[in-house]
């Protein structure tokens, strides 16, 4: 018999591939808060159906809900809506805690498991999984294959459990696995013991001021219903984290102290070389007043407009350092005395630097948290808040109810809001109806300014001395021609589409204004199939343009309207296409494309123009 497990087996015998049990591919569907629908070769179109159901009814839900709610009270009802009770919480913890532990008993003789995460901090959704860390020896850990095959076996015969996967080459192995009393999922390791006391410091950082909570859920269900978070997104953790770093760097009071504050007075806890103690004792500060709805907007803001390329988020400091300074090849600043010692001992083990989105752990000061977010997602993150940050500016400036602005907050995106049929006096957005075209193919991406485009635009205002421009709806007007001119050019120069003004042009009953703008766009030419932004230059670009038209990519016919639009205060520039043709889904790629990569394009264009602008400066 093995001295590692109760079962009898021989030394040295493989055991058996796990054979799941008849009921095991039985559909166990899990409520999910999360109404949009992933990708799927079968029967897409029923995922489709169920998807939209889901959201018709998490829409009809919420509106309820929030409408009855009392003025300034919908964030405490939203809450309460999105998150099990304590009650339930602790019996889906317990019921699958003791189906865990009969299971486990089979396999080891000593262990104990350890839940963290969103169930401990008290983050938790309806739809959240469930993390447990179990601890046994560590020379069983040295055989780490044989642990996971063996759970994974007596998962699968125990009929408590379904679905079970055993990932066995991730960062942290672990093994998945649906709990089929309680149809809550769950992930299972046994290496990495760090998220114990990040969840309790979580779950302490939640209590240190009565605001934090509130904005976490919200921040955290938004996330969740725009599919910003999730594998191969942005963790919770991740998400959490970054909540915890605004707070750190407020400008007019923080709100939250370092890390390295609350550890500052307490004895080291060293967990795996890396100090896990903080200060429980540590009272808030009363400097700042704010609302969780003006942190709320401030949130969005911060993240929207975060210089990810250059600098890193370090909630143990709470101050962002230049990722550069944690190459490989040069040392960390001086204050980061850990990390010194565990890159001297591991050189090869640094922090990932090299990613688009860098958050440090504050405690495991070598893991990057945000190193799963691409920079496909980290684009869809930032333009998702920049969105959701004007829709906060504009409530809060007319007034608008909070439980409306909710709803806009979790039902509208950059990519769904819908040209109004019927605009107010001095609105510019108006709808079009072109003969023989259906108005639900309008294929919609709102753009908005970032701070970083505003002030760039400022200083060329500044430097060719533009009149009129002291005022801030001047700026956004300078800045929603400047990008209008720049998606012409783009759509021109790049993408090779033919674009000629149509007569419809200017707000119906003000002959002086400049929006919409009105184009009919053609290209038989397909240089978009697998193409992917330089980042370079102009000339760059248009370079791979020429490039791949010589390359002969398959020929894609396209015929749309181009709408270029805005609001009367200029806040962003709506770029919709309406498709003329109706016959394939070619547009709908060729937009997909665009959405993904215009943001890119317009900051190549936006530096060529203020390239040229100072070189204009230095000629006169």
């Amino acid at each position: 018999q093995d001295p590692r497990f109760s079962t009898p087996r021989r030394f040295g015998q493989t055991p058996r591939a796990p054979i799941p049990p008849r009921w095991a591919n039985a559909s166990v569907e899990k409520r999910k808060l999360s109404p949009r629908a992933q990708p799927d070769n079968r029967g897409g179109k029923k995922i489709r159906n169920q998807a939209n159901e889901k959201l018709e009814v998490l829409h009809r839900d919420l509106k309820e809900i929030l409408g009855s709610a009392e003025n300034g009270n919908g964030i405490i009802a939203l809450v309460k809506y999105i998150q099990p009770s304590q009650q339930e919480t602790h019996q889906i913890l317990d019921r699958v805690t003791e189906d865990l532990r009969s299971v486990l008993s089979r396999c080891f003789r000593y262990f104990d498991i350890h839940p963290f995460g969103s169930a401990v901090t008290g983050l938790l959704l309806k739809d959240s999984d469930l993390d447990f860390y179990v601890s046994i020896p560590e020379e069983m850990r040295q055989n780490l294959d044989q642990v996971l095959k063996e759970v994974e076996r007596n998962l699968w015969r125990s009929r408590l459990f379904t679905k079970v996967v055993r990932i066995p080459r991730a960062r942290v192995p672990l093994l998945k696995f649906l709990h089929c009393g309680m149809n809550v999922y769950c992930d299972l390791n046994f290496t990495n013991s760090m998220g114990i006391h990040s969840s309790g410091f979580i779950q302490h950082l939640i209590q240190f001021d009565y605001r934090i909570y509130p904005l976490m859920m919200v921040v955290k269900f938004w996330a969740t219903t725009h599919e910003l978070s999730g594998t191969g997104r942005i963790t919770n953790y991740c998400l959490v984290m970054m909540v915890v770093f605004f707070l750190q760097t407020l400008s007019r009071a923080p709100l939250l102290p370092a890390v390295e504050v609350f550890q500052r007075n307490v004895p080291a806890v060293e967990v795996g070389g890396w100090n896990v103690a903080f200060d429980r004792t540590l009272k808030a500060s009363l400097g700042n007043m704010a609302c969780v709805e003006r942190l709320l907007g401030d949130f969005f803001d911060f993240v929207a407009n975060f210089d990810y390329e250059n600098l890193l988020m370090c909630p143990l400091f709470g101050r962002s350092y230049k990722k550069d300074q944690f190459a490989s090849a040069v040392e960390p600043p001086e204050e980061f005395k850990l990390y010194q010692a565990y890159v001297a001992s591991h050189p090869e083990d640094t922090l990932p630097n090299l990613k688009p989105l860098c958050v440090q752990d504050p405690f495991e000061l070598k893991m990057n948290i945000g190193a799963s977010c691409g920079d496909k997602h980290l684009m869809k993150f930032t333009t998702a808040a920049c969105f959701a940050a004007q829709i906060l500016r504009e409530s809060e400036l007319n007034g608008v109810n909070l439980s409306k602005t909710l709803m806009r907050l979790f039902f509208e995106n950059s990519l769904t809001v819908p040209m109004q049929k019927n605009p107010q006096k001095g609105s510019h957005n108006v709808s079009y109806a072109i003969p023989g075209v259906n108005p639900k193919s309008l294929l919609t991406v709102t753009l908005m300014p970032s701070k970083s485009e505003l002030k760039l635009l400022k200083e060329i205002t500044q430097r060719e001395k533009i009149d009129g421009m002291s005022q801030m709806k001047e700026i956004n007007k300078f800045w929603v021609d400047t990008m209008a001119r720049f998606v012409v050019a783009i759509l021109r120069e790049i993408y090779l589409v033919q674009l000629a003004p149509e007569t419809q042009s200017g707000a119906p009953g003000n002959s002086s204004s400049d929006y919409p703008k009105v184009f009919l766009g053609s290209t038989e030419v397909n240089v978009w199939a697998g193409r992917k932004p330089s980042g370079g230059d102009i000339e760059a670009e248009v370079a791979e343009t020429e490039r791949l038209r010589q390359t002969l990519q398959p020929p894609e016919v396209l015929k749309f309207s181009l709408i270029l639009n805005t609001n009367n205060m200029y806040e962003y520039l709506q770029v919709t296409c309406i498709d003329r043709l109706m016959v394939r889904n070619n547009l709908k790629d060729f937009h997909q494309h665009f959405v993904e990569n215009v943001r890119t394009l317009l900051n190549v264009y936006l530096q060529d123009y203020m390239r040229k602008s100072k070189q204009t400066k230095q000629a006169s």
